[in-house]
């Protein structure tokens, strides 16, 4: 009863999911076996539900299933869920980059499944590594580009006072193909194209201590023209210039690499104007030095607006302290890092978000600043949550199910083993229940365990009430000092049922049989307590309908 419309949520939710889920048995030998695989998760990876109860490793090969085995079990052991990136081959080919979400599942303190919520990501991931490159942009050193050029030196002429060559260092050799004593006698400016030779001769003449005769021109290296950046020294002796030194930067790595540049920033306008994430570029005091278009769309801000502000000021309160230290840690150099929080939007107020954050640090070590990568997740995050609520709720009477009552009595369990306080466990199932099934069907039947379910949640207080199973409910009486205390607790549920169910075809009147098991030394586990709970509940049957026996 029930397990079918439990199937039809499951396969209605797993399967309305945009993101890839697989559900994965943990079996005791340590192999990770396919329990459920969803529509987006066959589409993605182009297989079929025949891979239902095959290994990992038997599905995508020894090597890589080794490894993705290994994470699965080491979240089954840890009990905690795990964030991760991985990639893998689409159908169609090309790598795809994505992110799992893994939440182990619990049953009697056991983990035996853990469910994978996988999105593709390989656009955040894109857009990412285009931001960072541009944001890790060459610095240009003022008119001699030297950062570009650490492990190359210029070529260095050293000349006299008319402009003819004595010496020449091994770069200016290098760059003209000519050893330096036959470079010697040669006015420099015979280096230089002739359409720049003017240029040249006239920043010769005007070169003064500051160095500031920076002027780009063509020289007659050995294999052709080469694209150069010339600046004159002079040597000044008791106040008299005796000659100078010519410095010839070689440019051509330097274009190269700016029109690298140059397209990197066109590749990166292009995905930060089209992607669907928000793309921020903040400084330490978290102003805005670039926001995507993407802001109109996701947050509701034009960027123009979002720019004129500070970024604390779109933050929950609540989040920006753990902002804050992730934003410090990456500046002191940890690392990229993400985080699930909430952030302002123009007209919903606060939503959920994902933040990925990367900083950039100049060719000094110093910080630059912080690249960015935001999405809304509140889809996702409601997903998680129907999700969650699934796995530890029951289908058929919206009450928390076995698997959550047993975590809620081992946390209870702990506090009594610490402080010694009391408490209760009951046990009850409907009189006569399998009579009702029999002759009135399985739909009614349905109907009286959630009309009794409800009626005996209503019934408590201060407890936690959860179906256990078929015909079977559970109630954690959390503060319960004697006997009395819980017998009033049982009496209140017997005397709810004084009236009949509402149950659609007929109101139907039920009756239950009620074992209660007071916490007390050397009953120190949930399957003692409820062992004992179960013997009190089969004396209260005995003795007739309607009763309560504890123990």
């Amino acid at each position: 009863m029930g397990e079918s419309t439990g199937s039809l949520q499951e396969r209605v939710l797993m399967d309305g999911l945009s993101d890839m889920i697989f559900v994965m048995a943990i079996r005791e030998n340590g192999s990770v076996i396919y329990e459920f695989i969803n529509r987006a998760a066959r589409q993605a990876l182009g297989v079929q539900s025949d891979i239902i109860g095959r290994s990992i490793a038997e599905t995508i090969g020894d090597e890589r299933g080794r490894v993705l085995e290994t994470v699965y079990r080491r979240v089954a052991v840890a009990g905690e869920p795990v964030v991760y990136e991985d990639c893998y081959l689409a159908e169609l080919g090309g790598k795809r980059h994505s992110e799992a979400s893994l939440t182990p599942l619990f049953e009697d303190g056991k983990c035996t499944h853990v469910v994978a919520a996988v999105r593709d990501v390989t656009e955040k991931f894109l857009a990412r590594q285009s931001a960072e490159l541009m944001s890790g942009r060459l610095e240009l050193g003022g008119s001699r580009y030297r950062a570009l050029f650490e492990n190359n030196s210029d070529a260095v002429f050293e000349l006299d006072e008319g402009g003819r060559i004595l010496s020449a260092n091994r770069a200016a050799e290098l760059l003209f193909s000519t050893r330096s004593d036959a470079l010697a006698g040669n006015f420099f400016t015979d280096l230089v194209t002739g359409g720049d030779r003017p240029r040249a001769a006239d920043a010769l003449l005007n070169a003064d201590a500051s160095g500031r005769t920076d002027i780009r021109l063509d020289v007659r290296a050995g294999d052709g023209p080469v694209g150069c950046l010339l600046n004159f020294t002079p040597v000044v002796s008791a106040g008299k210039r005796v000659g100078c030194y010519a410095h010839l930067k070689d440019m051509r790595e330097l274009d190269k690499l700016v029109g690298q540049f140059m397209e990197s920033e066109r590749r990166f306008r292009i995905i930060a104007e089209h992607v669907r994430d928000v793309i921020l570029v903040v400084d330490e005091a978290w102003d805005f030095l670039y926001v995507s278009p993407a802001s109109r769309k996701v947050f509701g801000y034009d960027p123009e607006e979002l720019a004129r502000s500070n970024g604390r000021a779109h933050v929950f309160p609540e989040d920006e302290r753990r902002l804050r230290r992730a934003f410090n840690r990456a500046v002191g150099g940890e690392g990229t890092f993400t985080l699930r929080l909430r952030l302002a939007h123009a007209e919903k107020g606060w939503i959920w978000s994902e933040l990925t954050g990367s900083a950039v640090f100049g060719s000094d070590g110093g910080f630059l600043h912080m690249v960015l990568v935001v999405r809304d997740i509140t889809r996702q995050k409601e997903a998680e949550e129907r999700l969650q609520n699934y796995a530890y709720h029951d289908p058929l009477t919206g009450l928390p199910n076995r698997r959550l009552f047993y975590e809620r009595l081992h946390q209870r369990l702990d506090r009594y083993i610490k402080t010694g306080e009391p408490f209760a466990v009951i046990l009850m199932d409907i009189d006569g229940f399998k009579q009702i099934n029999d002759t009135r069907g399985h739909e009614a039947g349905d109907e009286v365990i959630r009309a009794f379910g409800a009626r005996v949640a209503g019934a408590v207080d201060h407890g936690f009430v959860a179906r256990h199973g078929g015909d079977e409910f559970v109630v954690l009486i959390m503060e319960c000092r004697d006997e009395q205390e819980a017998e009033a607790v049982g009496r209140k549920i017997l005397d709810t049922l004084d009236f009949p169910l509402p149950v659609a075809s007929q109101p139907i009147r039920v009756s239950t049989s009620l074992g209660i098991a007071l916490a007390a030394p050397g009953r120190s586990t949930p399957e003692a307590l409820l062992r004992l709970a179960d013997q009190a509940m089969y004396q209260a049957k005995k003795s007739g309908r309607g009763r309560l026996r504890i123990l």
